[in-house]
């Protein structure tokens, strides 16, 4: 089912990988990753194929991954990066060690007019489809130079997408696909189902439940460091925002209004680094409105600023140690704030945890009363079955509701009417005809899937799509076969990554 998702989607998903794994960088860079590359700066952080590797050569290739990432070098990220966004970095630099060794021992090395080629084709160093030199000069002046870069170090990293690219079409030159195999791997896709299934809703359960005070409080003895008020933030900002007249600009007017603006904003945001620097007297030099807010939490943003979710965010980064932010871009304009007063959270009592608590209670047994249900229809479906009784017949002497979907198959677009489609699907793959599923847990509450049969696939339609179809599946198999190669140079490579 995955797989035919991104074959049939193969392009958009490409991007969106590339977008997801530039978004994940940014906000997931979190202590236990930051943490791990600072101990990597040390004299000798780990040994790759006996050699020892320096803390400073880690780190560089590390900021190498983010000059990738701007390049658009979607091959190097996705296939080196793997996807553990945690260890995302990590995979990249001892990756990256593993194909430029194995690339020279196979011969491989890409020559200086194919790396200019590349260079000149990368989209994000183009303007309307041709080589633009002012944005190579904009990511040098902006990327590059800022963490130690020069431009030379674009050249560096197509060599390794050159490298990669001709090391994974040697490893996948000896991916075969037989008919057999080509025709399973088709009816395991595009087979249609008929399926039926059977429902149970929480919401059924819940509105029989009733839960005591006696067992509330009960509950709440056990359960009371569960139940704590959200920590809440007063900050004041200022803001420096678009007129109205700006924000009907657009391109590089509006692109030329905006600049002006984070300059009036980066002033005010390094004034106030100053240990002696008063937040309102050097916003009202620079003139711009100080706005303050009541207290507010982090789920529930104060009003002021709910409209620009990073101010929220930005607000319960600051510590009383480290009051004022950086300047914080909005869709007008940008904000620096600087922290008022943290209302830490503090204990609930049982009257002001009761409404959660209650309504906690209350999913939980429903939640049990749901399964004792569908594990006990589910029996009796299984006994009436082997007895001789149609599904339908089964269902019925049981009291249930049957649900019949129309025939799918796993290449099928999803169905917005189907509830649950995807669950059932899952399900269906894995049944023979006339076969009951065990109770499956849903959003809603739980069901049962039972597998009618199977339907023929049209051979017809097997051969107008061979052609695409075997091309998919062999792309699909040689990067397999590629990710399973470098596991196991990986391993030969002996990463050993020194203790700390």
């Amino acid at each position: 089912m995955v797989n035919t998702f991104f074959r049939k989607h193969q392009q958009t998903l490409m991007v969106l990988v590339t977008i997801f794994v530039i978004i994940a960088f940014v906000w997931f860079w979190n202590g236990t990753q930051a943490g791990r590359m600072d101990r990597m700066r040390s004299d000798t952080v780990a040994t790759v194929y006996g050699h020892h590797v320096s803390g400073t050569e880690v780190d560089r290739e590390a900021r190498k991954f983010y000059v990738a990432l701007e390049l658009g070098l979607v091959d190097l990220v996705q296939d080196l990066a793997g996807f553990d966004r945690n260890r995302a970095v990590e995979n990249f630099v001892w990756n990256i060690m593993v194909i430029r060794r194995e690339a020279k021992d196979l011969g491989i090395e890409p020559g200086d007019e194919e790396i200019k080629n590349t260079i000149a084709s990368l989209r994000p160093l183009q303007t309307n489809g041709q080589f633009d030199p002012n944005k190579l000069n904009d990511l040098v002046q902006r990327s590059l130079t800022p963490r130690g870069f020069t431009e030379t170090i674009i050249d560096d990293l197509v060599r390794d997408e050159l490298r990669l690219k001709k090391v994974k079409a040697l490893v996948s030159s000896g991916v075969e696909l037989s008919p057999t195999e080509l025709h399973s791997a088709y009816e395991q896709e595009h087979q249609k189902m008929e399926v039926s299934v059977i429902r149970f809703n929480t919401s059924d359960f819940a509105a029989s439940v009733q839960i005591s005070d006696d067992d509330a409080k009960k509950a709440f003895e056990q359960r009371q460091q569960q139940f704590k008020s959200e920590e809440q933030r007063k900050i004041k900002f200022v803001t420096f925002e678009l007129s109205e007249a700006d924000k009907k600009l657009t391109g590089k007017d509006r692109n030329a209004a905006l600049e002006k603006l984070y300059n009036r904003a980066n002033e005010f945001a390094q004034a106030m680094l100053d240990k002696n620097a008063k937040f309102d007297e050097i916003a009202a030099k620079s003139g711009a409105p100080v706005a303050s807010t009541g207290a507010f939490t982090q789920a529930s943003p104060d009003p002021q600023i709910a409209k620009v979710p990073a101010l929220t965010s930005a607000a319960f980064q600051l510590t009383k140690d480290d009051p004022n932010s950086d300047v914080i871009q909005g869709e007008n304009g940008f904000y620096v704030l600087q922290l008022m007063d943290v209302v830490p959270n503090h204990q609930l009592t049982f009257e002001e945890a009761k409404p959660k608590l209650i309504e906690q209670l209350k999913a939980e047994r429903a939640g049990e009363a749901l399964k004792l249900k569908a594990s006990e229809v589910r029996t009796k479906l299984e006994a009436d079955l082997k007895a001789g009784k149609s599904f339908a017949d089964a269902a019925a002497a049981a009291g249930q509701k049957v649900d019949t979907i129309p025939p799918f198959s796993i290449a099928d677009q999803p169905k917005e009417d189907v509830p649950d489609e995807q669950q059932i699907l899952q399900k269906a793959v894995e049944l023979g005809e006339n076969q009951l599923s065990d109770v499956t847990q849903t959003e809603a509450g739980a069901l049962l899937v039972y597998l009618n049969k199977r339907l023929p696939i049209d051979d017809k339609e097997f051969e107008k799509d061979k052609p695409l179809f075997r091309s998919l599946f062999v792309r699909q198999k040689s990067e397999a076969a590629f990710q399973e190669w470098l596991r196991t140079r990986r391993e030969a490579a002996h990463v050993q990554i020194a203790q700390r």
